[in-house]
């Protein structure tokens, strides 16, 4: 068999039940599954969520995205083999650490098949949590042009490509397009400050001023867990890309956890 068939590059006509039409993303499909399908799932499970929430089924495949684009190879490669399964275990192992080492909570609830993530809808908070331990990429190329200024936080002349940077910085942007927000533009993927938050938290859909805190500690407390675990291998963590949302517990108690 040729490694052009063993990519799994379709994951959005599977027979799974749903009553909504299948979410088809760049790399993942999302079955959302009925309600009664949802409750037997909680109730046979355990799953520590609110009576009723709606879960779903998460199926990742083999594709390729980068700078929203679909990546294809030569050959009729329409994908990596494997690369699914690698980056839905990556991804669990370190949202199982944060959970165990007590930071937060996520939005899987089981691993049934190294495709596939059960999950708990969450009400995403806008932002793309974004933390910097080095000066490099897109950083740097805006700092040779002068730049000095990221997102409200001003660093020193002098610095050096890849240099490591005095402190973790957090240098966060718009999750999709937001309107309506004083002084951010409408566009994705937009770079705002501390201050854009604060001033509009539920523009973003934070629940209070206290959670902007919140997140910001998940994200330093996640950055040095993986930083820390990488180090003992010799590998640094240059930086990283978190999302943060909303979901309710089985008490109905609101709380802050990872997402992907």
């Amino acid at each position: 068999m040729s490694l052009a068939k063993k990519v799994l590059e379709v994951n959005d006509d599977l027979p799974i039940k749903t009553n909504l039409p299948v979410h088809s993303g760049k790399v993942r499909a999302v079955y959302w599954l009925t309600d009664e399908d949802s409750k037997r799932l909680i109730e046979e499970k355990g799953y520590n969520v609110a009576p009723g929430s709606p879960l779903a089924i998460m199926v990742i495949s083999d594709r390729i995205s980068a700078f929203d684009c679909i990546w294809q190879g030569e050959g009729g490669m329409k994908g990596v083999p494997g690369k699914g399964a690698a980056l839905n275990a990556i991804s669990s192992h370190w949202f199982k650490m944060f959970r165990e080492k007590g930071l937060a909570d996520s939005h899987i609830l089981d691993v049934p098949h190294p495709l596939v993530w059960i999950v708990q809808k969450a009400k995403p908070v806008m932002i793309e949590a974004i933390a910097r331990q080095y000066i490099t990429g897109s950083m740097w190329r805006s700092y040779t042009k002068g730049e000095r200024d990221f997102c409200g936080i001003k660093i020193p002349d002098g610095l050096k490509q890849d240099q490591k940077l005095p402190e973790l910085l957090i240098t966060p942007s718009t999750k999709g397009i937001l309107t309506g927000i004083p002084g951010v533009p409408e566009q994705d993927d937009v770079n705002i400050s501390r201050s854009d938050i604060e001033n509009n938290y539920e523009a973003f859909n934070f629940k209070s001023t206290a959670d902007i805190d919140l997140y910001e500690k998940l994200l330093k407390e996640g950055f040095d867990l993986i930083s820390n675990a990488l180090a003992e291998l010799d590998q640094v963590f240059v930086d990283t890309k978190f999302e943060f949302g909303y979901v309710k517990d089985r008490e109905g108690k609101e709380k802050l956890i990872y997402m992907d």
